[in-house]
């Protein structure tokens, strides 16, 4: 159900698609995850892309808390 809603939802605001992160502490660094995405993605590419680009999305997600702190 999540993964078409959220897709719906994108398509209404104008995006190509959307994601729900998670920045998860509890590894010896930080780490970004997202079980919930729309359902124009595939799951393991989108694992790959967070393993493969964790460092950037730290400090994107790090960027948008301090931009809508």
């Amino acid at each position: 159900m999540w993964p078409n809603l959220m897709l719906r939802l994108a398509h209404k605001l104008g995006a190509r698609g959307s994601f729900i992160f998670e920045l998860r502490l509890d590894e010896k660094r930080p780490q970004i995850a997202s079980r919930i995405f729309s359902s124009n993605y595939l799951h393991d590419i989108v694992r790959d892309y967070l393993i493969r680009f964790n460092d950037e999305e730290i400090r994107d997600q790090g960027r948008f808390a301090e931009l809508s702190h």
